[in-house]
Order: structure tokens, then C-alpha cells, then sequence
């Protein structure tokens, strides 16, 4: 059981990844989700490797996986935004064209200026802000919905990714939230938090793969 929930990150991957070739070609919206899903599980993958390798009796360059962790949060975010400007909802268009440039501003800043890109943990103020962002994209897209006053949709395939997203994304802000102050303080609440956020992962993956059964 403990070697299943350590490997989560990358096995949950697979499930959506499963359905990848049962999905309709004319839904373009869900190009960046498969490619996310891809990239997501191959970083994790790496990550995962990196930081068992000595169980696995290698010596790799790399004894450090923050980075992967730190990029994986960067392409989490280009990704889904471009996927919530592919659905074309016209509103607050500019404001979605926005918030992913002046997120990649801010990841140079911070990587320049307030905190390397590799070090012993997690950049908690890009995650932050990645979260907040996706939180916000999040709800604009249900306040669209509603206004449109859909009553069927459950069957479009983009409500389910948003929804795994949403509840993805409002662990994550929880966990950044408290991760530097536990990280150094209460190792122990630190692993918990985690696996809290490895259980969101895992259900963030199953609405995915919801959303391509959806989409066939």
C-alpha cells in the first residue's frame, strides 16, 4: 500500500491517459488537457525516479526533483489557460489573455530575483499563484455556464475538467498555503498535507478521464 500511494503521482496519469484514443478529434479544447496529462505523467514519472533512486541502485546526476515539481506547475498552468480560451467564451477574454503573461513575468522575477529555481523545496509563491489563477479561471467558467443557463451541462466534457481542476486546485492553495511553515517545523504534518494532495491528484484524474468517456 505505501509503495502505491508514493507512486500515485504517476499512476493516476494512466487512467485518463487510457481513454486518450477514444476521444472525438472535433473537440480542439481538449488538446492541451492531453497534453498536459502526458507531460504530467512523464515529469512525475522523472521525479519519482530521481527521488527513489537509491532504492533502485542508481546514481543519477540529479538527487534533487524540485525543479520537475516547480515546472510541472508552470506547464499546469500555460495549458489550462489555453484550454479555457479554446472553449471560447467570450467572457472576460482579455482578462484570461492577461493572467497567463503576467504569470510567466512573475516566474522570472521570482526565479531571478526572490528565489532560485532549484533548492530543497517547492517555490510555494509559484504554486500560490498558479492555484489562485486557475481558482479564478475556474469560477468565471461556471459564472458563464449558469448565465448561459445550460441545462445539460454535465454532458459537455470541459464541466468535468473544470470541475477536477476546481477541486484540484483548492487543495493545492490549502497545502501552499501551510507547506514553508510546516516544512521546516512538523515533517510529519508535512507528509500529511501531501497525501492530501496526492488523493485531489487522483481525483483530479478520474474527472479527466471522465470528461474524455464524455467526449466519445
Amino acid at each position: 500500500m505505501k509503495v502505491i500511494l508514493s507512486w500515485l503521482e504517476v499512476w493516476a496519469f494512466l487512467i485518463p491517459i487510457f481513454f486518450l484514443p477514444s476521444i472525438k478529434q472535433n473537440r480542439k479544447y481538449l488538446t492541451p488537457v492531453k497534453i498536459y496529462i502526458v507531460l504530467a505523467f512523464v515529469l512525475n514519472l522523472a521525479g519519482n525516479i530521481i527521488s527513489n533512486q537509491k532504492k533502485f541502485g542508481y546514481n543519477l546526476p540529479w538527487h534533487n526533483n524540485v525543479a520537475l515539481y516547480n515546472l510541472h506547475s508552470i506547464i499546469r498552468l500555460v495549458l489550462f489557460s489555453c484550454f479555457f480560451l479554446m472553449l471560447k467564451q467570450q467572457f472576460i477574454r482579455t482578462i484570461k489573455l492577461l493572467l497567463p503573461v503576467g504569470f510567466l513575468i512573475f516566474v522570472i522575477i521570482n526565479f531571478t530575483f526572490i528565489e532560485p529555481f532549484y533548492k530543497e523545496k517547492i517555490s510555494t509563491n509559484v504554486h500560490l499563484a498558479e492555484t489562485l489563477i486557475l481558482l479564478f479561471l475556474s469560477f468565471q467558467y461556471y459564472i458563464y455556464v449558469l448565465k448561459g443557463e445550460q441545462s445539460f451541462f454535465t454532458k459537455d466534457p470541459s464541466f468535468w475538467i473544470v470541475t477536477g481542476l476546481c477541486i484540484f486546485v483548492v487543495s493545492s492553495f490549502v497545502v501552499y498555503l501551510f507547506y514553508d511553515s510546516t516544512f521546516y517545523n512538523n515533517w510529519f504534518a508535512t507528509t500529511m498535507i501531501w497525501q492530501i494532495q496526492k488523493l485531489a491528484l487522483l481525483i483530479f484524474c478520474v474527472f479527466i478521464a471522465k470528461a474524455f468517456y464524455v467526449s466519445r
